[in-house]
């Protein structure tokens, strides 16, 4: 009998890009997504529609088609109200592992994909072990989201894992996510100048496609409770990143206000050590990451 995979938040930019991976790596699966809305143009076999904070729907979903694997990538984010960033990234996940748990008794494997935002503040390159707690009120609910679904994973008994995704990059990136918001100045401004704030800082920049892989190999050989850093393990200057996407849009001239500079992270990088002892790889370079991302048009946030 063909496996029952579970895509949350199935129209996101994210969840795109992993159906299409699934899609080629496990054809022979039937693939599911979860909307809030209705959804084109995404590769699934089935759409059910319900949101993460309504049990009922998630049961009744479950019910018709109980998964094996559920990809959990449904959730608020910045700039939402912080009520509503625990009500759907942490309620909203135990509702769902308390649902996908009903009927008979079976193996569910379920991936969290949780956030670089948890940890703590640092310059250093960061492991699994680094202190965690979020920084702001999405990194602390993202930090809540990750007790509640291994405490309700040992409750419920399903198989619960932890992505800790950095910053993504690739093509289809929101504008929301600041590559994404740089490449739709640049489309567009024309041939203008860029001006832009203090670029001084550091970011370990993946491509989606790179990312996606990792979640199905993290869901298919991580061990049950353990956390994995889903990052390149290179720290990237912001400036970096911009300059080259002003070199692929035709060499435009940057301005850098370095007076603006905003308290924040400085310095976000991790360590993907313990993701590659699983067998994973990154395969993207960033300038393919950047030069795909600018050639194609952002989808859904």
């Amino acid at each position: 009998m063909n496996r029952i995979i579970w895509i949350t938040g199935a129209s996101g930019f994210s969840a795109r890009h992993l159906a299409a991976h699934l899609r080629r790596d496990q054809p022979g699966c039937r693939l599911v997504g979860l909307v809030r809305n209705p959804a084109q143009g995404i590769d699934l076999d089935v759409f059910h529609l319900a949101d993460m904070t309504d049990k009922d729907a998630l049961i009744r979903a479950a019910a018709l088609d109980p998964p094996d694997v559920v990809y959990h990538l449904a959730g608020a984010f910045h700039p939402a109200p912080e009520e509503e960033l625990w009500f759907v990234n942490v309620a909203g996940t135990r509702l769902l592992i308390e649902a996908v748990s009903g009927g008979p008794p079976r193996r569910i494997r379920l991936l969290v994909t949780s956030s670089a935002a948890v940890y703590r503040p640092t310059n250093v390159k960061v492991d699994e072990r680094h202190p965690t707690g979020g920084a702001n009120a999405y990194g602390r609910s993202k930090w809540g989201q990750e007790q509640v679904a291994l405490a309700a994973g040992r409750e419920f008994g399903v198989e619960v894992l932890i992505a800790r995704a950095f910053n993504l990059i690739g093509p289809g990136l929101p504008d929301r996510l600041l590559a994404g918001a740089v490449c739709a100045h640049l489309r567009r401004q024309g041939h203008a100048a860029i001006k832009t704030g203090d670029l001084s800082a550091f970011r370990d920049l993946i491509d989606v496609r790179d990312t996606v892989e990792a979640y199905q190999v993290i869901a298919m050989k991580g061990r049950t409770g353990e956390i994995y850093n889903v990052c390149s393990g290179r720290p990237t200057r912001v400036r970096t990143m911009v300059r080259t996407l002003a070199d692929l849009a035709g060499g435009r001239e940057i301005t850098e206000d370095v007076r603006s500079a905003r308290k924040g992270v400085d310095r976000s990088w991790g360590d993907p050590s313990r993701l590659k002892a699983l067998g994973w790889k990154s395969r993207h370079s960033l300038r393919r990451s950047l030069q795909d991302m600018f050639d194609a048009p952002p989808l859904s946030a």
